[in-house]
């Protein structure tokens, strides 16, 4: 392997791993989720010698920079990640912690196997625009409501556009504690299967994001707001 293949971190324990991989790993937790509380961004991205991933719900990072930078969401998520409490009650959480609180989505898979075809009204474009003569409007696609296409057949969605599981492939129960807040299991899940045992630090306040630690890096994951009659 070459030197220039590999970065070394040195966050929370030293080792070698692919920059290939660390890339690979990060480009999970980028997009856009429907509960977003933070930026997002599509790709990962770099500054300030670090690498980041974000979707609006969490933040990972780690050191060196491994992607195109983009000084603007860097400056944003080393804000959240600051204001993260690191003096609260420590919690270290596994797959065992929370495999019980999980049932596979039934509704998708990976890839999907429903057929996608194309709105004839608004042909693709999830908007229909009319002109009165003296204005033009646009609104949503009644025919397709603004996705632009039709699923088709008795498959299963590609689980990136399931809407139940949004996009976890797994549902939950309950939720995982961490000191007041709690944590949606489905990305506690997803987190420790792409880097291993997470080190959370308890928010001392409600609403207030979770700090993390994990062997390449660390972290925040925001809290789930849960009504109360």
């Amino acid at each position: 392997m070459k030197p220039e293949e590999v970065v070394t971190t040195e966050l929370t324990g030293r080792y070698t791993v692919p920059k290939q991989t660390i890339v690979q790993r990060f480009q999970q937790f980028c997009g856009q989720t429907a509960c977003a509380r933070l930026t997002n961004s599509e790709v990962p991205f770099s500054g300030n010698g670090h690498t980041y991933a974000t979707n609006g719900h969490l933040v990972v990072r780690t050191m060196g920079e491994l992607c195109a930078p983009n000084p603007e969401a860097v400056k944003t998520c080393e804000e959240v990640i600051n204001r993260a409490n690191r003096d609260g009650e420590k919690v270290t959480v596994t797959m065992e912690s929370v495999r019980g609180l999980l049932a596979r989505c039934h509704d998708c898979s990976i890839r999907g196997t429903k057929e996608k075809r194309e709105c004839p009204e608004c042909h693709g474009e999830g908007i229909v625009t009319w002109d009165t003569g003296h204005h033009e409007y646009e609104a949503d696609c009644l025919n397709c409501d603004g996705e632009g296409y039709f699923l088709m057949g008795k498959g299963k969605i590609a689980r990136k556009d399931c809407p139940k599981c949004d996009g976890a492939g797994v549902l939950f129960g309950k939720v995982v504690q961490i000191g007041i807040a709690a944590v949606d299991p489905r990305y506690i899940a997803r987190l420790v299967k792409a880097f291993g045992p997470l080190a959370f630090i308890a928010p001392a306040t409600r609403g207030q994001a979770c700090y993390f630690t994990f062997r390449e890096g660390d972290g925040i994951l925001m809290p789930m707001v849960l009504w109360r009659e």
